[in-house]
């Protein structure tokens, strides 16, 4: 979950609650760190289906950042802690503000990572994206056809079976 709850490194901060079982109740949250956290807001923490891509959205201005909330993608390592995130490019994120990435598998294509966006496109406040993968690389974002709309579209959410 994405909080500015105290104890964080500064904004809005990633946190994570763990349970034994599914019948236990949550424990309380827990900050992630470094380096997925930083001292502006860090969010949209989404797992991606392997377990171990970790996609996020921040507010850090680092060389290769595109300007305004951009997309990153780090691992979890075997020790519990995340590798170094890196920011998915410029064919993805814009000078505007993304947000909400959603990483799918599609039958017969390549993983596709679904997005919203606040760059222009056709609605007042955002829209949402698609880009697909290849070779491991995410490229150029288009708009999903026929789900936006002259309204702020945005946080894409797909049940686990794609439907």
């Amino acid at each position: 979950m994405a909080s500015n709850r105290p104890g964080g490194l500064g904004g809005i901060d990633i946190w994570v609650s763990h349970r034994t079982r599914t019948d236990e109740p949550w424990g309380p949250p827990v900050n992630v760190g470094a380096p997925v956290n930083s001292e502006v807001d860090d969010f949209c923490p989404t797992i991606d289906r392997d377990g171990h891509r970790f996609f996020f959205v921040s507010r850090r201005a680092i060389a290769g950042s595109c300007g305004g909330s951009d997309i990153y993608v780090t691992r979890f390592r075997n020790d519990g802690g995340f590798e170094q995130p890196l920011n998915l490019g410029c064919d993805v994120n814009s000078t505007f503000d993304e947000a909400g990435p959603f990483p799918l598998p599609e039958r017969g294509g390549a993983p596709v990572l679904y997005f919203s966006s606040t760059r222009p496109g056709l609605g007042i406040g955002g829209d949402l994206y698609r880009s697909e993968s290849h070779g491991g690389v995410f490229g150029p974002a288009q708009l999903v056809p026929g789900v936006n709309s002259a309204f702020d579209d945005g946080q894409p959410n797909l049940r686990r079976d794609g439907l």
